[in-house]
């Protein structure tokens, strides 16, 4: 994890990364890989060569904790997580930043250099896991990187209505079922058959045990249920 006083020094800094991870002195066996081999696009323009590195970016004031013996910083807090959340949509090679962030850089850039820097390109709303509200996403890349194609986002939806992750009305079904099921647990464990049954099977996976018969009638009738002498229960007597 990097920090940065200013936006507009993160994206410089990611910029400048992915132009960097380009030109790495990677060995031939890596690049034989089929996601690390040398690419080019239609221009014949140099896109891709080596490990293919995803960052992600988002602006905020996180919580800080300076270790005694080293004194270096150690930030955490929703500020880092929300960055890490960011940093899992981006894929290998991208800058994907939040709209929080771009909008900073482009209050920064008073003198208008952000467009010859980079490109971006709008992702859309995405709803990131841990984060309530959707976030506008924006995909970053330096402008002579910027043929480099992307699979779109894979939002995440709720796993009921295939809407939204985070759905109120679905939310409140499961919620309501979820105690009906508790509720159901419960009656059961209360019931005398439920007992019962949970006896016969307590004696069926002790077939071996050596009870007499009143010993299992106590035990019985410590699960709610009386044993008469045609029950059929496989007790040996001593």
């Amino acid at each position: 994890m990097v920090t940065f006083t200013t936006a507009m020094d993160a994206l410089q800094f990611g910029s400048e990364v992915q132009r960097s991870l380009l030109m790495s002195p990677w060995p031939d066996s890596l690049l034989e890989d089929a996601l690390c081999k040398v690419t080019y696009d239609k221009e014949g323009m140099l896109i891709w060569r080596g490990l293919r590195v995803r960052m992600g970016m988002h602006v905020g004031e996180p919580q800080v904790d300076v270790d005694l013996e080293t004194l270096r910083a150690d930030y955490f807090g929703t500020v880092v997580n929300t960055a890490a959340r960011v940093e899992g949509i981006a894929q290998g090679g991208q800058v994907c930043i939040s709209g929080e962030l771009l909008q900073l850089a482009s209050e920064e850039d008073s003198k208008g250099i952000l467009p010859s820097i980079v490109v971006i390109k709008d992702m859309g709303l995405t709803r990131l896991r841990g984060v309530t509200d959707p976030m506008p996403l924006y995909s970053v890349v330096p402008r002579d990187l910027s043929n480099r194609e992307f699979p779109p986002v894979k939002q995440l939806t709720c796993d009921r209505c295939k809407m939204e992750l985070y759905c109120p009305k679905c939310d409140a079904i499961r919620n309501v079922n979820t105690n009906k099921k508790k509720q159901t647990r419960i009656k059961e464990d209360h019931s005398g058959k439920s007992r019962a049954n949970s006896f016969q099977s307590m004696i069926s996976r002790q077939q071996s045990a050596m009870l007499t018969p009143n010993s299992a009638r106590k035990l019985a009738s410590r699960s709610g249920r009386l044993i008469n002498k045609d029950d059929d229960l496989e007790i040996q007597e001593l």
